[in-house]
């Protein structure tokens, strides 16, 4: 990787979900290792200042930077202008970086509005459309026409100049065989899994006391908070739970906690950076989320510090975890699984400390920087 330079094409700089703290990392690890990484951003998120020192040099992002870069990473699902910009000035040396299901899923979330079920359809403009149109009236900045406008024709404008990059690169094959599924070209997909920091050593939790569960996920609904929360209440062990970042509505959770008769069993930690000091603190993280996990990389960056997870098997979760090694995967939405998994761990000291200690092992196996590293630099042999 010595003497390259990459471009990094993103919405946020800062911090404010799994992706954004992936770029920073990702990038001071390619900086370490003799790679110049510049990036280019629209907004300014949390501890702007602290992410930005990834990167070899910033711009904002008004007009495509001039240079010579040998590689040129578009990490967010920027607009058709944009992209055909981006395709136009760097060619094949422009690789589409996809993290999430928003590139092909007008709703976001492979998940339909009505039912349980995952959804498992290639994009269709029309019906897509009116499923993500079923969604909150509020979310609609363009108004009706003008959503449903950008949802039946923008939205397949832009996934068809996605489709149009020489190379794209997901983290899981997953995620693959959902590109695959929308009718992007298999060979020019690559799977480049995370880097996740490993610690060398992480203090043991303590065997007496009231075992912590900790709320895992970065960018977290209502639906998820609502979900954690009937989990807590089935428990039959003692135990505190952990909610870390901002909540959109706590008047609103704080109701529900009551309702639940939990109010007692939860802390409000707010906005963490870096969220490592409350992971050593964690004996359990539940991850109950609505949508199929795109990754897992939430779950590996958790269980890098060692502790079990207990989440739903959907999506890109089997391959971030291990299920009866260092997790426990429960059907999805199936509330009262998720609970009883968690009281089993809740009931051992000796399983959770064990699921921890595998958890370490399979992160430092899977996502290690010498992976990393190694997959990149296949990804920019083919640049060439």
């Amino acid at each position: 990787m010595l003497s390259k330079r990459i471009l990094v094409i993103s919405q946020n700089a800062g911090f404010s979900c799994d992706t954004d703290v992936y770029l920073w990392r990702t990038a001071g690890l390619l900086k370490d290792n003799g790679t110049e990484v510049f990036g280019a951003f629209r907004h300014k998120e949390r501890d702007y200042g602290k992410f930005t020192e990834a990167f070899t040099g910033v711009f904002e992002l008004g007009e495509l930077p001039e240079g010579d870069f040998d590689m040129v990473a578009v990490h967010s699902p920027m607009d058709s202008r944009f992209l055909e910009k981006v395709l136009e000035k760097f060619g094949g040396k422009a690789v589409l970086f996809i993290h999430d299901h928003s590139f092909y899923c007008p709703r976001r979330s492979m998940r339909p509005i009505f039912g349980k079920a995952q959804c498992r359809n290639p994009n269709s403009a029309f019906s897509c459309a009116f499923c993500s149109m079923l969604s909150c009236p509020s979310s609609w900045s363009r108004g009706f026409f003008g959503e449903l406008s950008e949802r039946v024709l923008g939205f397949g404008r832009r996934l068809e100049l996605m489709k149009s990059f020489a190379n794209v690169v997901v983290m899981s094959k997953y995620m693959k065989d959902n590109l695959i599924l929308n009718a992007f070209s298999q060979d020019r997909i690559s799977v480049v899994p995370p880097y996740v920091q490993v610690p060398e050593t992480v203090p043991d939790r303590p065997e007496i006391g009231e075992p912590v569960i900790l709320l895992g996920g970065s960018v977290l609904g209502k639906a998820e908070y609502e979900l954690f929360f009937q989990v807590l209440a089935r428990l039959a062990n003692r135990y505190v739970a952990f909610v870390l970042g901002t909540v959109a509505d706590l008047t609103a959770m704080e109701k529900l906690e009551r309702k639940l008769g939990i109010e007692r069993h939860v802390k409000y930690l707010g906005w963490c950076n870096p969220p490592y000091k409350e992971y050593v603190k964690s004996d359990i993280a539940i991850f109950p989320m609505r949508e199929p996990v795109p990754t897992g990389l939430s779950s590996a960056t958790v269980a890098a510090w060692g502790i079990p997870i207990v989440a739903f098997d959907a999506g890109g979760i089997r391959e971030a975890v291990s299920d009866g090694d260092n997790a426990k995967l429960v059907s999805y939405g199936d509330i009262a699984a998720m609970a009883t998994a968690t009281d089993r761990m809740l009931e051992s000291y000796a399983r959770r400390h064990a699921m921890g200690k595998k958890g370490r092992e399979i992160a430092a196996k899977r996502f290690s920087a010498e992976n990393y590293l190694a997959a990149m630099e296949k990804l920019m042999g083919r640049l060439g």
